[in-house]
């Protein structure tokens, strides 16, 4: 379903309001509220579950915070949160693009994208946490925490869509209850701008420190709610799931807070480490040119050297002599009219600036249409440039300290139990845009150009080379049509690379004493042009309750409440139940069908999976 249609869904059950203040005459209803550090929250409940959406774990990253890390929120008082909470500002993707009527059907396939469309209630003011708890739970039950970070890109998405309606009543059900929360964190230029500007001001990767916050607000709070602070598991899909691998590898892997873990588990669903060049190299610098420039914040002609009162009339005369637009119109206008225009002229100026540190004041000062639009004039990654994305999560030699690969072949991230995995066809549906690629020369410059810039084309061919154009080649594409000649190729390539093969060189890096499970997913093989695409998981973990759903929710459920998604499920002489090996102990992945599961070898594609790991480090995006 579409987030629209989520977020209508919502707005129905519990109406979209911004989680705030109670003014004195509302009436406040007889429903769940927790006090925590920070004051009193009142929540919902609807089908024997309790939600408290919306409770803010930070400041308001706005004006003068705005581009800067998170701060603590200290004080709410008491705050009603029973609507659905806001969203981070959304770099969105408009279905008016050319690449949906170039490709029949697209559009209605598209529609089962959750984030593929406007969330609403966006906002700046978006750095909340959702939680999510079986019906009257006591504040000492000590409840396993799954810790949810949604997927998007790192340009859109937020923790609205996703509720427990179906997940908790059957871990009740189980006996094996848990809380669900719910992580915002800003998106886009608002929380992965990178750029040397950005590192000089060391404000790079804003968008992992508030997920930081985020653990440690839920490390200071979540036995109010009846959790367990040592029993957090960390859940993302796609950015979430990188998320999740940069939450481990934080701080070269220091994930305590007080003397204590901040998580104890971990789950990757179509994401782990992805290779990335520093935040000011090359890509991200001119990322951060765009937006500067659109957001008129760029270097500005010579000869405007002040923004003061005192040389307006300087710089009013280089405007005469770069527009010619001042001349006779400005000797005969009345003397009132000048000033109001040096006025305006003094209150515009600011927006332009050639000092580094000035640019990023520039932008935080813009008001926030003009911000997020400046924001938004670089490629979308659910556009022709796909998964090479605008805005990443990059090394800053502070709080990433170097590319995620050699933190993870040097073990430099927090080893936890891990569940990791991909949906079959990961990389059509960032494939399907790039519909001008006829030959493999084509396919080539496309990845030396876009994504691997650091790479010769003698390497880029090489890794084309591992991938014929031809569906029996490739039996994990084979139910995918080719929609323009290359497209099964380019879509094989950035699944592997971004997703499928990048897992299980996660996988091998991992040591052997801490437990890891792999999966693959095949349930949507049918599905027309993209067969089981990137976030055709996400229905299925949240909402289903068909075969395929069930296998995926018993063993998440199992894991967090014990770090094995086998405990407790089924006899492991039942044949009814497929037991699900660890990756060390087996090098299989469990395979999720549409109507049973299954075990797959994890040795297919091997000369991709070796090439690619040989190259990784040219084969940084």
């Amino acid at each position: 379903m579409k987030a629209q249609t989520i977020i209508s869904v919502c707005a129905t059950l519990f109406g979209i309001v911004r989680a705030g203040p109670i003014d004195s005459c509302d009436v406040v209803p007889a429903t769940p509220s927790v006090k925590v550090s920070s004051g009193t929250v009142i929540g919902s409940l609807v089908d024997d579950v309790e939600y408290f959406r919306g409770i803010p774990y930070a400041k308001p990253p706005i004006g003068p915070l705005r581009l800067r890390p998170p701060k603590p929120i200290k004080g709410f008082g008491t705050i009603q949160a029973t609507g659905v909470g806001p969203s981070c500002p959304q770099f969105t993707v408009s279905e008016s693009s050319p690449v949906f009527n170039h490709v029949a059907g697209l559009s209605n396939v598209m529609e089962a994208i959750a984030f593929a469309g406007a969330l609403g209630n966006e906002t700046e003011d978006c750095l909340t946490v959702s939680v999510m708890r079986p019906q009257n739970t006591k504040s000492h039950e000590k409840l396993p925490i799954l810790l949810w970070m949604h997927g998007g890109g790192f340009q859109m998405g937020s923790a609205q869509p996703y509720n427990a309606s179906v997940l908790i009543p059957k871990a009740v059900s189980q006996g094996k209850p848990f809380i669900l929360v719910g992580v915002n964190y800003r998106l886009g230029g608002f929380g992965f701008l990178g750029g040397k500007e950005v590192l000089a001001d060391g404000v790079a990767n804003l968008g992992l420190l508030d997920q930081r916050l985020a653990l440690e607000w839920v490390a200071d709070n979540i036995a109010a709610f009846g959790g367990d602070p040592d029993a957090v598991t960390i859940w993302g899909e796609s950015a979430g799931a990188m998320s999740v691998f940069s939450q481990m590898a934080l701080y070269d892997g220091n994930n305590k807070y007080k003397g204590r873990p901040l998580f104890r588990g971990a789950i990757m669903n179509s994401g782990s480490l992805t290779p990335a060049e520093p935040v000011d190299g090359v890509k991200a610098q001119e990322i951060f040119d765009i937006v500067v420039r659109e957001a008129g914040c760029g270097a500005v002609p010579a000869g405007f050297k002040s923004t003061t009162l005192h040389d307006t009339f300087v710089n009013m005369a280089w405007i005469w002599m770069l527009t010619n637009n001042f001349d006779v119109e400005w000797v005969e206008m009345d003397p009132l009219w000048k000033w109001i225009h040096i006025v305006e002229f003094v209150e515009w100026k600011p927006t332009s600036s050639n000092n580094d540190k000035e640019k990023l004041d520039c932008l935080r000062g813009l008001d926030y249409e003009t911000f997020l639009n400046a924001t938004t004039k670089v490629p979308s990654y659910l556009g022709y440039h796909g998964i090479a994305l605008s805005y990443y999560p990059r090394p800053d030699g502070r709080i990433i300290t170097a590319s995620a690969e050699i933190l993870a072949r040097k073990k430099k991230y927090a080893a936890v139990p891990m569940i990791i995995g991909n949906q079959e066809n990961e990389g059509t549906m960032f494939g399907i845009f790039s519909y001008n690629l006829t030959t493999k020369a084509n396919t080539i410059s496309y990845l030396n150009d876009i994504f691997f810039r650091s790479a010769t084309r003698k390497q880029v061919s090489g890794l084309v080379d591992k991938y014929p154009r031809c569906s029996a080649c490739d039996t994990l594409n084979a139910t995918i049509s080719d929609t323009y000649p290359e497209f099964r190729r380019l879509a094989a390539i950035l699944g592997d690379y971004q997703f499928i093969l990048m897992s299980r060189i996660f996988l091998d890096y991992a040591p052997e004493s801490v437990p890891a499970w792999s999966y693959i997913a095949s349930y949507a093989q049918d599905t027309p042009i993209l067969g089981t695409w990137h976030t055709a998981d996400l229905p299925r973990m949240f909402y289903k309750t068909d075969e395929a759903s069930s296998g995926i929710q018993d063993r998440y459920i199992a894991f967090v409440n014990s770090l094995d998604p086998n405990d407790g499920l089924a006899d492991a002489a039942d044949d009814a139940f497929t037991r699900w090996p660890s990756w060390h102990d087996s090098r299989q992945l469990i395979d999720f069908r549409a109507n049973s599961t299954g075990l797959l070898d994890g040795d297919f594609r091997s000369n991709s999976f070796n090439y690619i790991r040989k190259n990784l480090e040219s084969f940084r995006v």
